[in-house]
């Protein structure tokens, strides 16, 4: 309550990020939510790439990542099974 801040990004989502890398810079090379107009990449991997985000940032980066994920799987873009073997 007497907080003059909330904090900054937890660090389990700082670990989610760094950890899934890959997948994330695999998703914005060329997004469907770019080709249809929703997002300018540029900023988009901007995004990802700074270290000190605030909560609202990391929400609205994430809810685009699972948007692009959801396209991509619903397009038949991505699938499962190509994750898995990247991962391995």
């Amino acid at each position: 309550r007497t907080r003059s801040g909330k904090g900054t990004i937890g660090p389990r989502i700082a670990w989610a990020f760094a950890r899934e890398r890959e997948v994330i810079d695999d998703l914005l090379r060329d997004p469907l939510l770019a080709q249809l107009g929703c997002i300018n990449v540029d900023r988009m991997r901007a995004a990802v790439n700074e270290q000190n985000r605030e909560s609202r940032d990391v929400t609205m980066l994430m809810i685009a990542l699972s948007l692009e994920t959801w396209l991509r799987v619903r397009s038949g873009r991505w699938t499962a099974r190509q994750h898995l073997r990247k991962a391995k």
